[in-house]
């Protein structure tokens, strides 16, 4: 039976998922496989039953929806199968995208219990939400408390008390959210009632281009590097641990401690595939020698970039760099998208390592333990930001 792969408009999507049929111009044919994606969805293999006066009427004929990392225009065969697989063994996932509208925020989700496959909805900014996305910016400068707890957990509570039913029960039933727009951090408070949903579930960031790269080698090059330019004793303090524990770990590690120019850093990032920077960043990019700074321009000029890359900063790197490096092909993104304490960095790295070299553990796995240890001890576990690939593991020796 032959195979085609065909990019609906999202009126044709809802269409086909909901009643079966797609009111079309394309010319349809009959026991034919179609596999339709609309923007980062694939929606399974359909056969057309049948095709008439631009209607043409379809069966499912396997495979629950799945999210996939590859451009619309090019998506391979092979890729979009291999995806397809591989999602249908997963847990179920829940991907998100938020965006603002005056004073509303609306929610378009997609969740892969086929039934409630997208829903749309919105919140009304009004002065409460406000008010909590204010804290939200604030609270990595409060210092822990009873009361500041207790205030935390009323707003996450009452941020799900905004959502619908539907939205309510797509959430329980996820191990998985994959969140995209410009109010991801509203997931990062939610509480319902229990606890809260971070502390739960794995939570990863859209990246808008992925390959296919899901392990890091033990023969692959590691780089750790701290910017000495603006660097501060607490970021030399996470340094020096970090080069104990590697050596403890007898990893092939570079590690480096010096100024940095434009030739420098483009080197470090065409060489290694893990590349775990300390030091400053501003919204221009990497601080560099003689107030120069390495911005997404620099990052596209270059021929390849680290599978992974790991930022000990503040506020993170700027949306156009965060989709620079993963159109470069980079796989991976860990960052803390807020101002944060420098003292803890050594012992949530420190930790991260340790589960990635020695346990061997998933990204996506790791993320979760660090932010439910921080959650025990500090504010910081609501700003650790998990972007593009949260599979990616150490497969170690050959």
């Amino acid at each position: 039976m032959n195979l085609e792969i065909i990019n609906l408009l999202e009126e044709e999507i809802k269409s086909l998922l909901f009643k079966k049929l797609i009111s079309s111009k394309h010319p349809f044919k009959e026991k034919t496989l179609y596999l339709f994606f609309y923007e980062n969805q694939v929606y399974g293999l359909y056969e057309c039953l049948s095709f008439s006066t631009q209607t043409a009427i379809f069966r499912h004929n396997g495979y629950r929806p799945c999210y996939y990392y590859a451009s619309n225009k090019n998506l391979d065969p092979n890729l979009a199968f291999y995806l397809l697989r591989q999602e249908n063994k997963k847990a179920s996932s829940l991907s998100i995208h938020s965006s603002m509208e005056k004073n509303k925020i609306s929610f378009l989700w997609h969740s892969f219990d086929e039934k409630k496959l997208i829903q749309e909805e919105t919140i009304h900014c009004d002065k409460e939400i406000k008010t909590v996305l204010n804290f939200y910016e604030s609270i990595c400068l409060l210092k822990r408390s009873v009361l500041i707890e207790k205030q935390l957990k009323d707003y996450g509570k009452y941020l799900y008390n905004q959502f619908s039913k539907d939205f309510k029960e797509a959430l329980s039933k996820s191990n998985y959210l994959i969140l995209n727009g410009d109010f991801t951090c509203i997931f990062y408070l939610l509480h319902d009632e229990e606890a809260f949903i971070s502390q739960r579930k794995r939570i990863k960031e859209h990246a808008p281009t992925l390959q296919n790269h899901p392990t890091i080698r033990h023969k692959q090059p590691y780089l750790l590097l701290l910017n000495s330019h603006q660097h501060d004793p607490a970021m030399k303090l996470e340094y020096d641990g970090l080069v104990q524990e590697f050596n403890r770990f007898k990893i092939n590690l570079s590690a480096h401690f010096f100024p940095l120019n434009k030739v420098s850093l483009s080197k470090f990032f065409e060489t290694f595939h893990l590349f775990h920077y300390i030091g400053h960043i501003s919204k221009e990019g990497i601080p560099l020698e003689n107030d120069l700074f390495f911005e997404a321009s620099d990052l596209k000029n270059l021929s390849s970039v680290p599978k992974i890359l790991i930022l000990s900063a503040c506020h993170g790197l700027s949306k156009q760099f965060k989709e620079t490096f993963f159109e470069k092909g980079g796989q991976t993104l860990i960052y803390f998208d807020n101002s944060i304490d420098s003292m803890h960095m050594k012992d949530i790295f420190q930790s991260f390592y340790w589960q990635f070299f020695i346990r061997r553990s998933k990204i996506e796995e790791i993320i979760l333990s660090i932010r439910r240890k921080l959650y025990k001890n500090n504010l910081n576990w609501i700003h650790l930001r998990l972007m593009g690939r949260g599979e990616v593991r150490y497969k170690g020796k050959e």
